[in-house]
């Protein structure tokens, strides 16, 4: 069928080019030409041809309906309205305008109980996000202006991002958590450990900001990790740092994750603090540290 609909579109444009001097023929050309159009979900093109038609006769009955019809199926509802306005001037009884005019009005009505909706969503998102990033400010941490591509997985890249963003960008870990308030006034945060040693990482999707770094290890470590295959990797034993490859920062791991981002004071990057993990009983440590500058968090 969609292959007759082409096949007419062609015809019909060889007899618009032909210029005829009777505009009524061209306008009726130009209305089956929106038609064809409509049929095949053209309906931009459909309004185009309508509306040139109607500019040829301007009480050309099907091309007020051709023009309500594909702006209804574009949603245009204010222009439908318009177009069935126009034909019920020439025709004040026809009922398929009244019909299309009835359809029109209802889905504009909907559109703007949704708009409303919509916008008031949005002020009560931007209210909370507001109160959220200002408890995040209040704990010492800053907020990014530059905003890059977020990461699809904090294990494989650190990417940067807004705030804002990071609260509603879909473009988190699958299964993976955001910043957020628990409701008592405590931030819960995503948390990545990373272990160079081997090449490894944690993600945490919800570290509670009044917990310990070392309980939080010792949950971890309960069990030793498949890659720890020399068992170095022992709770206590365990040293936790905070910074880049320029100034890394030993933690005290009895601190809470909030006691430490008070101290540090840091630009949180992706929406997720990221932590290096060290064993005290593995001589890569000591390598490690002398390729970054340390220093002891007081």
């Amino acid at each position: 069928m969609k292959k007759n609909y082409k096949e007419a579109i062609k015809e019909y444009t060889e007899g618009i080019k032909q210029k005829s001097s009777d505009a009524t023929m061209n306008a009726v050309l130009l209305c089956n030409r929106a038609t064809a159009h409509y049929y095949l979900g053209n309906y931009r093109s459909s309004a185009k041809d309508a509306m040139r038609s109607r500019e040829l006769k301007s009480d050309h009955i099907k091309a007020f309906i051709r023009g309500a019809t594909a702006c209804v199926e574009m949603l245009s509802c204010g222009e439908a309205i318009e177009w069935c306005d126009g034909g019920l001037q020439v025709e004040p009884m026809n009922q398929r305008l009244q019909e299309l005019r009835k359809k029109a009005i209802a889905l504009k009505k909907k559109q703007d109980r949704d708009e409303r909706k919509s916008q008031m969503e949005e002020k009560k998102q931007q209210k909370e996000d507001d109160k959220l990033i200002t408890l995040i400010k209040s704990r010492g941490v800053s907020l990014l202006n530059d905003t890059l591509t977020s990461p699809n997985h904090p294990c494989q890249s650190r990417g940067v991002s807004l705030l804002n963003d990071m609260l509603t960008s879909p473009n988190q870990p699958p299964g993976g958590g955001r910043v957020h308030d628990n409701g008592s006034g405590e931030l819960i945060w995503p948390v990545t450990f990373l272990y160079p040693e081997h090449g490894h990482c944690d993600y945490i999707i919800a570290f509670n900001e009044n917990s310990r770094f070392v309980d939080q290890l010792e949950a971890m470590f309960s069990d030793p990790p498949g890659w720890d295959s020399e068992r170095k990797y022992q709770p206590s034993d365990l040293e936790v740092l905070y910074g880049d490859a320029d100034q890394l920062t030993l933690i005290n791991s009895s601190s809470t994750l909030k006691e430490a981002l008070a101290l540090l004071r840091p630009t949180i990057e992706g929406g997720t603090p990221v932590f290096v993990v060290l064993s005290r009983n593995s001589s890569f440590r000591d390598h490690y540290l002398s390729q970054h500058s340390f220093s002891v968090l007081s």
